[in-house]
């Protein structure tokens, strides 16, 4: 029969054997985070303080559907898998929390000499209905602190970032036919979707514990 202890360093040598087999595609999760205000009297759309959460998701093999590349530059824009989610919560008075789904795109940027200005990521704008009203989602551009944040002069690829990374975030207004939406507090962050990150915790917490009873 064997021991606990001895069950347990077998999970955990399975897991880390998991981890270190062949990589296959890894699922980033793209999520963008801000707060509403509105441009201009009243707040037709229930939005103004109102929390928003954007969400894309990609694979780290995916390729780029469109690729350009001039002086200085180099760019690659990429389908996400899926709609991409947003979820309006927050709202003033009783207003409903609202998600939708909606189609768009993101592209890295590899900024390179001549050009002097660091490498980005983005989220392209794009429609959507809001509650019956036609309203066309934010477009958001980040610029890393590290401007070689892509080597070389080449294509660059899906990005992983935390908001540390991030030198500027720019962009975020939400437009509509009864007015704009200016949005602040912004976040933009990219990483491995959680189910990675729990199997990493999980063969860590494992050892911890084969540690503690020996």
């Amino acid at each position: 029969m064997f021991s606990p202890e001895l069950r347990m360093l077998v999970s955990v040598i399975a897991v880390l054997g998991a981890l270190a087999a062949p990589a296959a595609a890894t699922p980033i999760v793209y999520t963008i985070e801000g707060t509403f205000g509105f441009i201009g009297e009243g707040d037709p759309l229930s939005l103004a303080g109102a929390r928003l959460v954007m969400v894309a998701i990609t694979d780290t093999d995916d390729g780029p559907i469109f690729t350009s590349s001039g002086s200085g530059i180099a760019t690659a824009t990429f389908d996400p898998r899926g709609a991409l989610t947003a979820t309006f919560s927050n709202r003033p008075g009783s207003a409903p929390d609202v998600v939708l789904s909606y189609v768009s795109q993101v592209q890295a940027l590899n900024r390179f000499p001549p050009g002097t200005t660091a490498d980005g990521f983005m989220l392209f704008q794009a429609a959507a209905i809001f509650e019956g009203n036609a309203v066309t989602m934010p477009a958001f551009s980040v610029f890393f602190l590290d401007q070689n944040f892509f080597p070389g002069t080449g294509t660059p690829s899906l990005p992983l970032f935390a908001p540390s990374d991030v030198a500027i975030v720019a962009g975020g207004f939400l437009g509509s036919a009864q007015g704009a939406y200016t949005f602040s507090d912004r976040s933009f962050s990219a990483v491995p979707e959680p189910g990675t990150a729990l199997l990493v915790a999980l063969g860590l917490g494992m050892l911890a514990v084969v540690r503690r009873r020996r």
